[in-house]
């Protein structure tokens, strides 16, 4: 399995009171757009996140090698977790450097 770097910026308060609670993160890209995504802790870290926890940190989102493409990597985030941006996207083109193996 593949994993991409992901910021987690900030605890969702609010959203579902159930743990283990959401967290908003975002996705940079090859071109430096960044993209938006809000989720489960688990979806992005092993950490015990809270609404107290230090924020921005680094966090890492399961996805699915593509192919290569001129500007790095192309993934997709829906596989293996349905995991979408907040503006519906799933395919990503993203620098090597920001994948790892799980």
């Amino acid at each position: 399995m593949t994993v991409v770097e992901v910021e987690i910026t900030r605890f969702i308060e609010g959203t579902d009171d159930s743990y283990p609670g959401f967290v908003e993160f975002a996705l940079t890209d090859a071109r430096g757009s960044r993209f938006v995504f809000v989720d489960k802790v688990p979806i992005v870290t092993s950490d015990d996140l809270g609404p107290s926890s230090e924020y921005p940190c680094v966090g890492e989102m399961r996805c699915t090698v593509v192919e290569p493409h001129s500007d790095g990597v192309i993934i997709n985030t829906e596989l293996p977790d349905s995991i979408e941006s907040e503006c519906g996207r799933s395919i990503f083109v993203v620098s090597p450097a920001k994948l790892s193996a799980a």
